[in-house]
């Protein structure tokens, strides 16, 4: 269960390497932006904010159309998680004349799908 904290972040803890993978299952994605929970992750130096309401059903396309795809008779999916992967790397160029004042980092997001429900992944643990 996603409960928002007095914050109202989400903080993914990260081991300060220079790509950091997070997987969260999509009842907790819906919670997210339900609760209206930022997903907040720091690495290294930086902080990645991702606001509630950014990726999810009726906000992506490849959720909607994943979400189809699982409602479909026969279906070889059942769920979906979100993958965010951070990377932060050295930037060696400059930026308007300037040497920049922090760390390059992409946030890449991806729609995985998965052939059980969260449910069944944790009673096969």
């Amino acid at each position: 269960m996603i409960k928002r904290s007095s914050s109202g972040e989400l903080k993914l803890y990260s081991e300060n390497k220079p790509i950091n993978t997070y997987y969260i299952p999509s009842n907790s994605i819906e919670a997210i932006n339900d609760q209206l929970v930022t997903i907040v992750i720091e690495s290294k130096d930086q902080v990645v904010g991702i606001r509630p309401k950014t990726l999810g059903i009726g906000l992506t396309d490849e959720v909607d159309e994943l979400i189809d795809d699982i409602a479909r008779y026969n279906s070889t999916y059942e769920d979906y998680y979100l993958r965010i992967r951070v990377y932060s790397d050295d930037y060696n160029g400059k930026i308007n004349n300037e040497d920049p004042s922090s760390e390059l980092v992409q946030v890449e997001f991806a729609v995985i799908e998965s052939r059980k429900e969260e449910e069944d992944m944790d009673s096969a643990w």
